[in-house]
């Protein structure tokens, strides 16, 4: 939860239930976000403050995510509070008395969110997005004048829709109050979708031949938990979706489902803040007020000169400095200092690919050191310019999060395996088009950034056309649009094309070509920012920038315009809301929004 709050760019303050009430007396306008497990006496100990809360003109946002000590077996966060969000637990029916694994309550288990009121603002625009979710409260509402209005449902892994509420909002009888329900587990949702299962084998290929992942080879889609059926779209040669898949139009996970999931969230906290009248503020994703970013990545496979000289030349006449990831042995040292010099950053391409003569070509700490060593050597990469982003050949992976947790180590912090290797699995198998961190098993950040790329060499593995759609999707989710090209396919007939195609195409749509260094850079120092919290300064706001910001992009949800150091605003139409929006070209220190 504190990822995605965070990622959004919103300034939160963490209180533990016995001091919320404290809070709850202190005139700041807030919205309150109840998540985590509560127990019964303190939930109705809570309640109590909660509602008084709602009934002056509060708002409460609940999430279902997490349950009681046994599980997602239990009434979780709702223990004591039912009357507030005006719902109920649902009963096991086959409950008998408690013993081994036995629950007395029903959970949401696996499904996709159903909408009921597709107008919604938290619900506007996701018609087209399956919203599959793991997990949760199973929920219905109280009814009568006490009970939710409920929002949203849920289908069931046998396709069946379950009388279950999903989303509900419950208004005060008098004024702007609200108290909303996400009764599915968004926040471990997103996690689980973004980090996938532990890879110890092959997965199960796909039914229809597109995505054959039982190949031999452990690599990261082998963790993969989304859907082939229910979870990817057919997609033409245009880059338009089809009714059935065939010979021209193709299956993919054309929509980043953890990223709509976060937005989920991110919009039934707008949603409370805007009928309450709380002025929220944000930070937003990227530089100047950009509506998405792209970037492009090489893997250097055969590190044919010539052909590395070509796609060089063809990233000039694109105009767009990217991101080579370089496989052992590599190019000559002056190839290397003509990528620098016009700007592209060298990262490293792992390889763990198993060739029999060179052990160091395994899976292993010992051998990512090697090949490190040997690129920092080779194109003579130390400081401030050392290898901070990596690719692993053939998207090679095993075991759940060590591997970032190396990089971590040595200092890479930026990571880009987690893509399609199959026709299959092209566009978001791992759910997101944002920069992102994971956490390991015990809830502690892994310091290196998640970064999925959409698609390797448009032409060779998808239509020219799909690099378009896949700027639109990083419009549409305010991320970021990142394609992989190989050198050794660069020369084959409208590969260029297709490169030069799509990068003038996201420039024309308003996105900024950056470096994986570029991304991730601005992504630390947003969140540094973000560390910083803010304090109230009058009737303004005071915020810290400990690192430098160039661009900073400041949001604060409501029509009333403000100013940071005679820096105007505008409005802007974000993640389903209307924001007023000022860019600061250089943040540092302190600064006061008015």
């Amino acid at each position: 939860m504190k990822e995605l709050l965070e990622h959004a760019g919103l300034f939160s303050h963490e209180v533990l239930p016995a001091l919320l009430p404290l809070a709850l007396e202190d005139d700041v306008p807030q919205v309150v976000l109840v998540a985590g497990y509560v127990k019964g006496d303190d939930g109705r100990k809570l309640s109590e403050h909660l509602q008084a809360f709602v009934a002056r003109g509060g708002a409460v946002v609940g999430l279902g995510g997490a349950g009681a000590p046994e599980g997602q077996s239990g009434t979780g966060v709702l223990d004591g509070l039912f009357e507030l969000f005006g719902l109920q637990p649902v009963l096991n029916e086959s409950f008998v008395e408690p013993g081994f694994g036995q629950s007395r309550w029903q959970t949401l288990g696996e499904g996709w969110i159903k909408s009921r009121e597709r107008r919604h603002p938290v619900l506007a625009g996701f018609d087209d997005v399956p919203l599959h979710v793991f997990g949760g409260q199973a929920v219905r509402s109280a009814g009568g004048k006490a009970g939710a209005k409920a929002l949203a449902g849920i289908v069931g892994l046998d396709g069946k829709s379950r009388p279950l509420v999903t989303l509900s909002e419950k208004r005060a009888a008098k004024g702007t109050g609200l108290a909303f329900f996400v009764a599915v587990d968004v926040p471990g949702s997103a996690a689980y979708i973004r980090t996938g299962r532990p890879v110890h084998f092959d997965a199960i290929s796909s039914s229809d031949g597109t995505a054959p992942l039982c190949d031999g080879k452990l690599k990261a889609e082998d963790g993969m938990v989304l859907d082939f059926l229910r979870d990817r779209h057919p997609v033409d040669e245009r880059g338009r979706l089809a009714r059935t898949a065939g010979a021209k139009a193709w299956p993919i996970f054309d929509q980043p489902i953890a990223d709509a999931l976060a937005q989920l969230l991110l919009r039934a906290i707008a949603y409370a803040a805007t009928r309450t009248g709380v002025r929220l503020p944000r930070l937003w994703y990227h530089p100047d007020g950009l509506e998405a970013v792209g970037h492009v990545s090489h893997d250097s496979d055969g590190n044919d000169p010539a052909l590395g000289e070509r796609l060089h030349e063809v990233m000039r006449q694109a105009e767009v400095r990217s991101t080579w990831c370089t496989l052992h042995p590599g190019y000559d040292a002056a190839f290397y200092e003509k990528l620098k010099a016009y700007g592209h950053e060298i990262a490293l391409h792992y390889d763990a690919t198993g060739v029999p003569r060179e052990p160091f070509r395994r899976w292993g700490e010992p051998n990512l050191d090697f090949q490190l060593r040997w690129l920092q050597e080779a194109a003579d990469l130390r400081g401030a310019e050392g290898v901070v982003s990596n690719k692993n050949h053939y998207t090679r992976w095993e075991g759940s999060l060590e591997f970032l947790e190396w990089c971590a180590a040595r200092g890479i912090r930026v990571e880009q395996s987690r893509g399609p290797s199959k026709r299959g699995t092209l566009g978001y198998p791992f759910g997101s088009c944002h920069a992102h961190y994971l956490y390991d098993a015990l809830g502690r950040r892994i310091d290196t950034l998640v970064l999925a790329f959409q698609t390797q060499d448009l032409v060779v593995t998808a239509p020219a056309t799909w690099g378009r759609l896949f700027v639109d999707r990083a419009r549409r989710w305010h991320g970021v649009c990142h394609l992989l090209y190989h050198p050794a396919h660069i020369d084959k007939p409208g590969v260029a094309e297709s490169l030069l195609d799509a990068a003038a195409y996201g420039r024309k749509r308003g996105l900024r070509w950056l470096t994986s260094r570029e991304i991730g850079a601005y992504e630390r120092a947003r969140r540094a920012c973000l560390a910083e919290r803010a304090n109230r300064a009058g009737a303004g706001l005071r915020l810290n920038a400990p690192q430098v910001l160039e661009g900073a992009t400041l949001h604060v949800l409501g029509s009333t315009p403000f100013h940071a150091k005679s820096v105007g605003s505008r409005k802007v139409w974000r993640e389903g809301f209307d924001w007023q929006e000022a860019v600061l070209p250089r943040a540092q220190g302190e600064l006061v929004l008015e």
